[in-house]
């Protein structure tokens, strides 16, 4: 799964709950057992969503975007 927003004015609405509904329907249809998904790892509240769902953080990793600008720390 990557980049899964939602827009602030529709917080709530459960939007991103049931895309993420659609991708473990479609997940276990093509016979997988689990799902990737990478978040920014200063973000508690995303990662509280992410948990409450069932996803269990296996670590957090520093990457660094193209241009070598900025690094990014991230929970997968």
């Amino acid at each position: 799964m990557h980049r899964l927003t939602v827009s602030s004015t529709h917080r709530g609405d459960n939007l991103g709950g049931r895309q993420l509904s659609w991708v473990e329907v479609r997940a276990r249809g093509d016979g997988k057992q689990s799902v990737r998904l990478d978040c920014a790892a200063d973000n508690p509240r995303l990662r509280r969503f992410y948990e409450r769902r069932g996803f269990t953080r296996v670590r957090d990793s520093c990457v660094e975007d193209p241009t070598g600008k900025r690094t990014l720390t991230i929970s997968l």
